[in-house]
């Protein structure tokens, strides 16, 4: 698990783009929102076209924001570390359940604060698509895996705990 939230800080989590060119006040924009563990940034370009009996004016709005979503990284970063940590600590498999816990815990805080990221990165956007989840599974794919090993753990607990009683 602690490979996988290595690779999540490199993979983009959420991308997303305007349904349409043409939004319903006349413009037309291209914009498009990218959520990583780092940052949240909305780019393209948003053109406007007014016309009146006389001329036509033209307007062209380069849209460039970012927001620091570091916090997610960081998250990231001390999931790795406690399962890197909690494997070495079979000898105590009471431990390695807590720290278990504690990972699934701080895995939940990952996807809502993804979440959270992603109903803003939408807000940014005149009309919305879908959007494609990229990386947005892999905090998921490690609670699965969290739970498969407290699981395991607690078994092998009992076990050890039955031949314990045997002797």
């Amino acid at each position: 698990m602690a490979l996988i939230m290595v690779a999540f800080l490199f993979v983009p989590t959420w991308q997303n783009q305007n349904k349409d060119m043409k939004t319903k006040d006349g413009k037309a924009s291209d914009a498009k929102v990218t959520l990583t563990p780092f940052y949240l940034t909305l780019n393209g370009t948003e053109k406007y076209e007014e016309r009146s009996k006389d001329n036509i004016i033209k307007e062209q709005k380069i849209l460039n924001e970012t927001k620091i979503t570091i916090y997610i990284a960081i998250l990231a970063i001390v999931v790795a570390v406690v399962g890197a940590f909690s494997i070495f600590q079979y000898r105590t498999r009471t431990l390695q359940v807590k720290l278990g816990a504690f990972n699934s815990l701080l895995l939940c805080l990952i996807v809502v604060c993804i979440s959270i990221n992603i109903m803003q990165g939408n807000k940014l956007l005149d009309n919305p698509a879908d959007g494609d989840f990229q990386g947005f599974f892999i905090p998921i794919i490690g609670i699965l895996l969290n739970m498969m090993a407290n699981h395991f753990i607690r078994r092998d607990e009992k076990l050890v705990k039955s031949a314990d009683r045997i002797r």
